[in-house]
C-alpha cells in the first residue's frame, strides 16, 4: 500500500470499499485502505501497535483492526480527529461488526 512517497506499508490484510476501488492499481494499491488489519506476533509487535497505528491514522485509514491470536480476540479501533479510538473488543460470542460493512457478523469460533 502506497500511501506516500515515504509511507509504504503492507497491512496482513485490508479492505477497500466499492466506492474507494480506484485505489487499487496493477501492482499495488496507492491510497488509504477503509479497514487496515494487522495479525499481532512477537516480531511484528511494536511496529503494528505503534508506527503502523499513527501512519494509518495520519492517512485516513478509517477503521485499524487488531487480531490477537493468543487472547483470540479481534480489537476494533476507529479514526478520531487525533487518534484511533476503541470501537469494541470482539472474542468469541460476541460477532465482530462494523458501520463500515454493515452486513457483516463474523463469528470469531470460525476464525480462531
Amino acid at each position: 500500500v502506497v500511501l506516500s512517497e515515504h509511507d509504504v506499508v503492507q497491512p496482513d490484510i485490508l479492505l477497500i470499499q466499492e466506492r474507494h476501488k480506484s485505489i487499487i492499481k496493477a501492482q499495488n494499491v496507492k491510497g488509504s485502505p477503509d479497514i487496515c488489519i494487522e495479525i499481532l506476533s512477537p516480531a511484528t509487535l511494536d511496529r503494528d501497535l505503534e508506527a503502523k497505528r499513527r501512519i494509518y491514522l495520519r492517512y485516513g485509514v478509517l477503521e485499524y483492526w487488531i487480531v490477537d491470536p493468543e487472547a483470540k480476540t479481534i480489537e476494533v479501533l476507529q479514526a478520531g480527529r487525533e487518534a484511533f479510538e476503541a470501537y469494541r473488543i470482539f472474542k468469541e460470542g460476541i460477532p465482530l461488526s462494523t458501520p463500515l460493512v454493515p452486513d457483516l457478523e463474523l463469528d470469531l469460533s470460525k476464525v480462531f
